[in-house]
């Protein structure tokens, strides 16, 4: 039983975990955690998908093209830019509106 990772060593038995022996077994079945959420997250959608519960988005190809913040701008500042090439995206808030409203 050479393949068995089981192995008297030192006068005790050194028992393999289940994992190490799956990855060293079929490595292609090992699946990260990474992996598990994305494909958990495509059954959720398609579930939804299937019940007509699923929640629909758009976004306009410049904005996807160009990119559009992640964070919040600093306080104050109402204009965003955003250049690629010849292409200028500028997006003007109101000072009127939203967390950077005029006191």
């Amino acid at each position: 039983m050479s393949d068995v990772r089981s192995a008297w060593q030192k006068g005790k038995w050194r028992m393999e975990s289940a994992g190490s022996a799956l990855k060293r077994m079929a490595p292609e079945l090992v699946v990260s955690k990474q992996k598990l959420r994305q494909a958990e997250g495509s059954c959720i959608v398609r579930l939804k998908r299937e019940e007509g519960k699923q929640n629909v988005g758009f976004s306009s190809r410049p904005f996807v093209l160009c990119g559009l913040p992640i964070r919040k701008p600093p306080k104050g500042q109402i204009l965003y830019e955003r250049r690629n090439g010849n292409f200028i995206l500028q997006i003007t808030g109101h000072p009127n509106y939203g967390s950077h409203s005029a006191g």
